[in-house]
């Protein structure tokens, strides 16, 4: 099989990371979520508390509101002193992702992966999500909160998703066009199935 990578973006609550992880126990290969953010660091120098904290802020603070920095591959120099500042951690992460894609078959859970690895030939760009009350559920159960919590969470995380990845990349997370397939994980009784449909279309592109 061609070396490959898929990348996942998700609606909260919708089963994301589970699909991910079994793809990758099918297939032998490496997860990258908030992984990719201590290669970043470490390649990068920077310290990996500011990536960290990035992350949580991404779409809470006033510069992802009104305001965009599209991703264009480039690098701020290390000697200015804007080498920390929120757009270059995102190049810099997503320069580590381009250099793994080069290296290795993988999975890419959010991190705008789609975009990034847009021109990489071999890339199967998966949107994941269910209804909200299903949502509701999976996080209730997940985080052990209530209903009311779990609500307030999913909506917070998904605004905060999407205006993340407008910032990064002037798209629209969920627009169907920026993807390869569009799940409803709620339409099959068990994650597993989800992932057999993908692998299905892994095999069928990359064999």
């Amino acid at each position: 099989m061609k070396r490959f990578v898929v990348t996942i973006a998700r609606t909260c609550g919708s089963g994301g990371t589970p699909i991910a992880k079994l793809l990758c126990e099918e297939y032998g290969i490496s997860l990258y979520d908030k992984k990719l953010l201590a290669l970043a660091a470490e390649k990068s120098g920077i310290n990996e508390a500011l990536f960290l904290q990035a992350d949580e802020s991404a779409g809470k603070s006033l510069l992802y509101k009104i305001s965009k920095k599209v991703y264009a591959g480039e690098l701020i120099s290390p000697h200015s002193d804007d080498y920390t500042r929120e757009d270059n951690l995102f190049n810099c992460q997503a320069k580590t992702l381009l250099e793994l894609a080069q290296n290795e078959s993988l999975v890419c859970v959010g991190r705008a992966g789609d975009y990034v690895l847009k021109d990489y030939p071999n890339i199967l760009r998966i949107f994941l999500y269910a209804p909200f009350d299903v949502c509701v559920k999976n996080e209730m159960k997940r985080l052990n909160i209530t209903e009311k919590e779990a609500q307030k969470h999913i909506n917070q995380t998904n605004k905060n998703r999407r205006e993340y990845y407008r910032f990064h990349t002037g798209r629209d997370w969920e627009n169907p066009e920026h993807y390869d397939m569009c799940i409803d994980t709620s339409a099959f009784s068990a994650y597993l199935e989800c992932t057999e449909m993908i692998k299905a279309c892994i095999n069928k592109r990359f064999a």
